[in-house]
């Protein structure tokens, strides 16, 4: 009975001590708040050196350390208007162009446009784009077998609102076929670039057309006088031709030694273009050599987008036309002196028309007699 007593007694001497050091250890509602302000705080009051390295010093220094920089581009809204012919010539260097400027509007626009470079199969778009500070422009081909591609300017450069910033590339077709060129415009950033335009252009290639060319005119010109040249270009009937072409281009006929406007006068008949959707074209000039060379070296020339071909060069020799040179020196004359004599006629014209002609008067003013004076 004694032992269970004993043991009794200790049991609550065991609770009671426990319940005492329970209330010293906890600590008040105030002292736990200032003990956290202090450990986040700008500095450590009242605390030593001790809890200055502890776990409040290293919370504060964490904190203090600046986030990465987003990795962000700026972009504003531009204008880009590029370039690219639907149709190319297998050997032929077509021009794809792009220009890009930091700026919008109809005003704009026209300006873009009016920088491009116009051909017969080229089909000129604008987009409206996020433009940066500095851009980037491709054109690539996911057939590097088909094409042939020249970047002629460099690939990153700078973009504004007053400079119009251009790309510039030479494509050479190799196969025939449709097949698809892609263009992308990229704003160069940091760490990583941002494609703001990523366009798929369908071209076709074609090959050139074999002609035959069939040149008539005479032996020799006639001077002073019209000299008929005519031109017949035919698609190839046979296993024998002359040239070959390919696309559309001008006909044009020259005198590359004279001077056109005094030596020679051209007229020209049929100004159409040669193209691949015909295969007989005709063309038809006249010739009138007014000076005095006694031949002429002419040139027939086929003058396309991106190629010139000289199908003719020749020399024809000038007949001399007596009758004609009298004429043309007589006219010549007339007209060298028409003013010297108009301004000897009129004097001589005054002198015959006074003498021979006189001025008749239909009144003759009377003079009056004085009045005479009463006495």
């Amino acid at each position: 009975m004694k032992k269970l007593l004993y043991i009794s007694i200790i049991l609550l001497f065991i609770l009671f001590g426990c319940g005492g050091n329970s209330e010293q250890s906890r600590m008040p509602a105030s002292v736990e708040s200032d003990s956290l302000n202090i450990g986040f705080g700008d500095a450590a009051e009242g605390i030593g050196d001790e809890n200055a390295s502890g776990l409040g010093a290293e919370i504060k220094s964490i904190s203090t350390v600046p986030p990465p920089p987003p990795n962000t581009i700026e972009a504003e809204n531009g204008t880009l208007v590029y370039k690219v012919d639907s149709v190319l010539t297998i050997g032929v260097v077509s021009r794809v162009e792009a220009r890009i400027l930091k700026k919008i509007g109809k005003e704009t626009t026209s300006q873009l446009v009016e920088m491009t470079t116009h051909t017969t199969t080229g089909v000129i778009k604008t987009e409206i784009i996020k433009v940066g500070d500095i851009m980037d422009m491709e054109l690539i081909s996911l057939q590097p077998e088909v094409f042939s591609i020249n970047e002629v300017s460099n690939g990153d450069q700078p973009v504004d609102e007053t400079t119009v910033t251009e790309w510039l590339w030479g494509v050479t077709a190799k196969n025939t076929g449709e097949y698809n060129l892609i263009l992308k415009a990229k704003i160069k950033g940091v760490s990583r670039d941002k494609i703001v335009f990523d366009k798929q252009i369908s071209v076709k290639n074609k090959p050139k057309k074999m002609y035959t060319i069939n040149v008539d005119i005479s032996d020799k010109l006639v001077r002073y006088e019209d000299n008929t040249l005519r031109l017949d270009i035919l698609g190839r009937v046979s296993d024998t031709y002359n040239i070959e072409w390919g696309g559309n281009g001008k006909v044009v006929l020259d005198f590359p030694d004279l001077n056109i406007a005094d030596d020679v006068k051209i007229t020209t008949f049929d100004n159409y273009d040669i193209s691949d959707d015909k295969s007989i074209f005709n063309y038809k000039w006249t010739i009138k050599p007014q000076g005095n060379q006694d031949s002429l070296r002419y040139t027939i020339t086929i003058i396309g987008d991106y190629e010139e071909l000289i199908i003719c060069n020749r020399y024809i020799k000038i007949n001399k036309n007596i009758k004609g040179t009298f004429e043309i020196f007589m006219d010549k004359a007339a007209e060298r002196w028409y003013w010297v004599f108009t301004a000897l006629l009129i004097p001589l014209y005054q002198i015959i028309k006074k003498k021979y002609f006189p001025e008749k008067k239909i009144f003759k003013r009377r003079r009056r007699k004085p009045t005479p004076k009463p006495n």
